[in-house]
């Protein structure tokens, strides 16, 4: 460690300034009396905000929808402020040509809140990014839900569409759904360190999924969903039934209150995942279907690749299930610390997978 003396100055004051911190890092804070410990504080340092001649700090007064609607150069970083909630009435956002930005939140006790009522690619898309916001289908105002965050369905080729360290709530049916007969291609769909919860549910077989195409010429080439936890959705995680992907990776993640009546968690139907399709390290809590029916995984072809991934014995499936899981002999409420809040701790301390398996969060 490293000792930092208190000058009387600072001591009156009842503070002092120590400027050489890495920001996103772990500290351990001790405070002695000459060598009685007096007190210590365990603290993470906060991520800077960007800086640079393409970053744009969004206040929360200003009409965030008009100006992602408005071309940026590649590579434009929006900085909204923790704290502040970000609505639009415009339904919905349509991005310029070549739209390639990142909508970073600043770190804080609450992530600023992103309330659209929807997003819309344009012919050609670069990275679109979402990192460190609370993604809400909540209209703040009067109670009622919005339906999507994306519902493609004009044509587009878009290079990535990617949600970092995001909180993605309270939508009637889908966070990204193509449809039409369009061509409609996203390189790679990415979800990593989520939350994710309310999407699809009404209470039996679900509206849309997670992720939710069935158009012939709508596809998503990559997707990825690590690190995370989903809960409460009310159809499945993936349906992309129209055509086929690459790669589909599904690994580190909690999974509970997933998958309506007569839903599967993964269905590609008669398609395949033509590379890799990872599913590893992920626990697989209660389905949600109230019928017992909820199914696994369907796709063409044998590239499915399971690895140290638990099912409890409320993950039922009524047909299509997953080969290669490892039974979990107790229900999820034995298993988690409190599913139905959202607190899936780990608190069966005999649990094999407690250190390898689930989202990293609540190892």
């Amino acid at each position: 460690g490293v000792q930092y003396d208190i000058t009387a100055d600072e001591k009156t004051k009842g503070e002092k300034k120590i400027s050489s911190l890495v920001p996103k890092t772990q500290y351990e804070v001790i405070l002695y009396n000459v060598t009685a410990i007096r007190g210590q504080q365990t603290f993470i340092t906060k991520a800077d905000i960007p800086t640079g001649q393409n970053v744009i700090e969004v206040a929360p007064t200003d009409d965030l929808a008009a100006i992602l609607a408005q071309p940026h150069p590649a590579g434009t970083t929006f900085v909204l402020l923790q704290g502040s909630v970000y609505k639009s009435g415009i339904d919905p956002v349509i991005l310029p040509t070549d739209a390639s930005f990142t909508i970073w939140g600043e770190d804080g006790p609450n992530k600023p809140i992103l309330a659209f009522n929807g997003i819309t690619l344009p012919a050609l898309a670069g990275i679109i990014k979402f990192e460190n916001l609370d993604i809400t289908g909540d209209s703040i105002t009067n109670g009622t839900k919005r339906n999507y965050i994306f519902n493609q369905s004009l044509a587009s080729q878009t290079e990535q569409v990617v949600f970092e360290n995001c909180t993605i709530r309270s939508f009637v049916n889908s966070v990204f759904r193509m449809q039409a007969n369009s061509t409609m291609t996203v390189g790679s769909l990415t979800f990593n360190k989520c939350t994710v919860f309310d999407i699809g549910d009404n209470t039996t077989n679900g509206t849309y999924a997670f992720i939710h195409t069935n158009a012939v010429n709508g596809k998503m080439e990559n997707i990825s969903i690590t690190n995370s936890t989903f809960y409460k959705i009310g159809y499945g995680i993936i349906l992309h039934s129209g055509t086929g992907s690459q790669t589909v990776k599904i690994e580190n993640n909690t999974f509970n209150n997933t998958v309506g009546n007569a839903r599967y968690f993964i269905d590609y139907n008669t398609q395949a995942v033509s590379g890799m399709f990872s599913f590893k390290n992920n626990i697989l809590g209660k389905v949600l279907s109230p019928a017992n029916t909820a199914r696994g995984i369907r796709a063409a072809g044998n590239t499915l690749a399971v690895e140290n991934t638990y099912v409890t014995s409320d993950g039922t499936f009524a047909s299509n299930n997953i080969s290669g899981l490892i039974s979990y002999a107790k229900p999820s409420t034995d298993l988690f610390e409190n599913s139905t809040d959202g607190n899936f701790k780990i608190k069966d301390q005999t649990f094999a997978g407690k250190a390898t398996a689930g989202d990293p969060r609540w190892r």
